[in-house]
């Protein structure tokens, strides 16, 4: 009985998330919008990454209060307002300032959004199962991402961009409904005060996973935002269901084939592993020719990313007391969306100076450094099997 509840919360949750970022992911197509309305690579970068700013924002400021807020009425109005927001962007949709503006409101159904599906997720799973169960919750997504993409590449071909703005509208409302019928459970250290953001990161033995995550943040955020834009100049048209796509295939196999790997392996082996296969895409998308190369692109970035994310998420949480955890795991997220925002913004900037291939090379060189530091640190070679 106590299995069959389990997995029927991890299927709810895990739905949700998929809907939850489907609706982020569904208008990932708008550079080539915002582009065609004279936006520069700096604001497309910060426009399309701002989530992951006001996500910061949210950890750092209210962090301390994230465990007393109830889940199920937050969700709710943060998602309503994500549907206001894109209704105002499909009225307001020629003018830059204002659809900023919303687009700062409509992130915050992303940092409730994403910091309470994942706590979530570490309140129901046992501790022996975090690492796997992290990296099943993961497929959801990292499926929402070539849906997304699908949805977006096929509206701007039969309508204008701005309609992608009522796809987001339509898939939030859907994202309502689901909350509203699903039993969402509440926090069971929501009487415990929290450490503050600030004394989490500085911790000594969270020095090298905040570097890590903090980095491989950057990795996602500029080859998301600026791929529809690359690919319209180096293959004649936008975009990124190709790339998405492999990357899910892999990602998912992955993770399902091979999640014993991640509670087996140390923990240095596979962030080697996976910063090698990042930069391998990396190079691969700097001299992007064909559409073959888009796809050995989302391959190799995959496998990196099926990695990375539960290794770095659950070695965060797993690395104080537990009643800490939701305040580890929002810390993790909040450094890892940090990489998203800082270097999709600055490399943006002096893309509008040098191009957008510069960004991919810029960012070769940043996971090559990664790279060679993870070889050459110590102190984080332990696997799960030897923490138990």
């Amino acid at each position: 009985m106590e299995q069959k509840k389990y997995k029927l919360s991890f299927a709810g949750i895990f739905i949700l998330n998929f809907i939850f970022f489907l609706s982020h992911a569904s208008i990932n197509m708008l550079p080539s919008y915002l582009k065609g309305l004279g936006a520069t690579n700096g604001y497309i970068g910060l426009f399309m990454n701002i989530t992951s700013f006001m996500l910061m924002g949210y950890v750092l400021f209210f962090g301390k209060i994230a465990n007393t807020l109830p889940r199920k009425p937050v969700l709710i109005a943060a998602h309503l307002l994500f549907v206001i927001s894109m209704g105002g962007s499909f009225i307001f949709h020629d003018n830059l300032v204002l659809l900023f503006m919303l687009r700062i409101t409509s992130s915050i159904s992303y940092f409730f959004g994403y910091t309470i599906n994942m706590n979530i997720m570490y309140d129901i799973l046992p501790y022996d199962k975090r690492v796997r169960g992290i990296a099943f919750f993961g497929v959801s997504g990292i499926l929402s991402n070539p849906v997304g993409a699908f949805i977006g590449e096929n509206v701007i071909k039969h309508f204008d961009g701005y309609a992608l703005f009522l796809s987001g509208m339509i898939i939030a409302l859907f994202v309502i409904v689901w909350i509203i019928v699903l039993k969402i459970p509440e926090n069971i250290h929501r009487n415990t005060i929290s450490e503050h953001f600030i004394t989490i990161i500085k911790r000594t033995n969270l020095k090298s996973l905040i570097f890590f995550s903090f980095i491989y943040g950057g990795a996602f955020g500029v080859i998301v935002s600026f791929l529809p834009n690359y690919t319209t100049i180096k293959l004649g048209k936008p975009n990124l269901s190709l790339f998405f796509t492999t990357f899910s295939i892999v990602a998912i196999f992955f993770r399902i084939v091979f999640y014993k790997i991640l509670e087996i392996l140390k923990y240095k082996t596979l962030i080697i592993l996976s910063f090698t296969t990042i930069l391998l895409s990396l190079i691969n998308l700097f001299f992007l020719h064909n559409d073959f190369q888009l796809v050995v692109t989302g391959f190799l970035y995959g496998i990196g990313h099926s990695i990375l994310f539960p290794v770095l998420s659950t070695q965060f949480v797993n690395s104080g007391e537990e009643h800490e955890k939701i305040t580890l795991n929002n810390t993790f997220i909040a450094v890892n969306v940090a990489g998203n925002v800082v270097f999709a913004f600055i490399l943006g900037i002096i893309s509008d100076f040098f191009g957008l291939q510069t960004i991919y090379g810029i960012y070769g060189i940043i996971i090559f450094i990664t790279l060679f530091i993870a070889i050459v640190i110590k102190g984080y070679s332990h696997s799960s099997e030897e923490k138990k």
